[in-house]
């Protein structure tokens, strides 16, 4: 489980093709059409990323469980308990806080609020990963 390279999690700051370059990066594998096949979304249970910009992104050390936003900007999805044994998988949303401040402009936290208990998928299940759409080579 360590060192997985062909990501498709991640923030809207640091991309959604994150490698986890460490021991334990646990995560669920994908397989779909084409070049989809075989790339993983990692758990945001052990892979933190970069998340938030202005001044709000210092809350929670500018960090926040790896993901996607495959509903939009509203809240982050990010896969939180895996069972190998049940090959199931439960996923958490994560939420952030934005403001726009006068003379500023618009700041928002690293998602970071959570986890509120969102989707469980089994094996096969259909999942809907958003965009960006992009893929790790």
């Amino acid at each position: 489980e360590a060192n997985r390279t062909r990501s498709i999690s991640g923030s809207y700051q640091q991309g959604f093709n994150v490698p986890c370059l460490q021991n334990n990066c646990a995560h669920a594998e994908v397989a779909g059409i084409g070049r989809t096949t075989g790339t993983q979304w990692i758990s945001g249970k052990v892979q933190k990323v970069t998340g938030g910009f202005g001044i709000l992104k210092a809350l929670n050390d500018g960090q926040e469980p790896t993901g996607r936003n495959p509903f939009g900007s509203a809240f982050k999805q990010v896969i939180w308990d895996i069972d190998e044994t049940s090959g199931s998988m439960e996923t958490a949303m994560f939420f952030r806080i934005c403001k726009t401040i006068p003379f500023v402009g618009r700041t928002c936290s690293p998602y970071f609020i959570g986890p509120v208990p969102f989707i469980e998928y089994k094996e096969k299940d259909p999942i809907i990963f958003g965009q960006p759409s992009t893929l790790p080579e």
